[in-house]
């Protein structure tokens, strides 16, 4: 089997950062609000990259940029790139020459109260000679626009550049893209002890979109998950057989969306009686091809 990468990327070990802001009664009439943002995104590393080439750079680390709101407000928020400050440049990097070599979508959107968004950030490097052996750094910069409180957080990328040359049983990453609309369902008065739908067919329904330029088959599943920045009262679900997708594998055309249906079996009992829990979906594209897992969030609140 050919190796799906030609590059490295590593993901130093530092934990989720999180941005807290908080205003007192005088400024907002509004007592211990809580605006942050959290992403696991902080300082990403690719080495051996080829020139004349586009990496997607979720893609290589099998994960895409997530960042996540555990605060109680809206953020409207967008994500640029920009040159490293000097304070925060590495030793033996330089500031990435043009910052429209990195491409991200979206680069603005909304996130509610206990959503995560996945960014996608595509670098492409120009087929030029002079910059083999170069090593580059540039700072992904997301923030909040037009709200009362802000919040923002600097993440960094390092590369490094050697000649455009086939490497043995290596090849460049082929970028492909899919998402859930949405990415995050809530679901307030499900019973236990049956089958219910959680996405029905009209507007409240969840599709996945495949924005690759050729078919994709896509298998979608709930996943077991360990996660802090949950919103209040909510925990993992403990099992995510509780969730059923229907179909778990798709087949959608170019540019087009197809439509899941997911459905809740948690079990009678007073264990899972007035429960708040949340179920991590997982879409992957399956084939030989590199592709980037997409993650959608539901929220499941059970009766009494």
């Amino acid at each position: 089997m050919r190796n799906r990468f030609i590059g490295r990327i590593t993901l130093e070990p530092i934990p989720a950062v999180t941005w807290t802001v908080a205003c007192l009664v005088v400024c907002l009439g509004v007592a211990q609000a809580k605006v942050s943002l959290n992403t696991l995104f902080v300082d990403a590393v690719l080495d051996r990259l080829d020139i004349g080439r586009s990496y997607d750079v979720g893609g290589l680390t099998s994960q895409k940029l997530l960042f996540t709101n555990p605060g109680d407000r809206t953020l409207h928020l967008v994500v640029s790139v920009e040159t490293p400050p000097t304070e925060l440049r590495k030793a033996g990097y330089e500031a990435i020459p043009d910052t429209r070599w990195i491409q991200i979508t979206p680069s603005r959107f909304e996130l509610k109260p206990g959503e995560t968004q996945s960014v996608r950030a595509l670098l492409s490097i120009p087929r030029s000679p002079e910059l083999i052996g170069k090593h580059y750094q540039a700072s992904v910069w997301t923030h909040s626009e037009n709200d009362v409180m802000s919040v923002g957080v600097r993440s960094q990328l390092r590369f490094s550049i050697q000649a455009d040359r086939p490497v043995p049983g290596a090849s460049a990453v082929k970028s492909s893209f899919i998402e859930f609309h949405p990415d995050t369902l809530s679901m307030d008065g499900v019973d236990t002890g049956k089958k219910v739908a959680l996405s029905p067919d009209h507007n409240g329904g969840v599709v996945i979109f495949n924005g690759d330029s050729e078919p994709v088959t896509v298998r979608v599943r709930s996943i077991h998950f360990q996660q802090d920045d949950l919103p209040a009262g909510y925990v993992a679900a403990p099992n995510p057989d509780f969730l059923r997708i229907v179909p778990e594998e798709l087949t959608i055309p170019p540019g087009s969306k197809a439509p899941i249906r997911i459905y809740s079996e948690i079990p009678s009992g007073d264990a899972h009686r007035s429960r708040h829990y949340c179920f991590l979906l997982r879409a992957d594209i399956e084939g030989e091809r590199e592709s980037t897992p997409v993650f959608g969030r539901i929220y499941v609140k059970t009766r009494n």
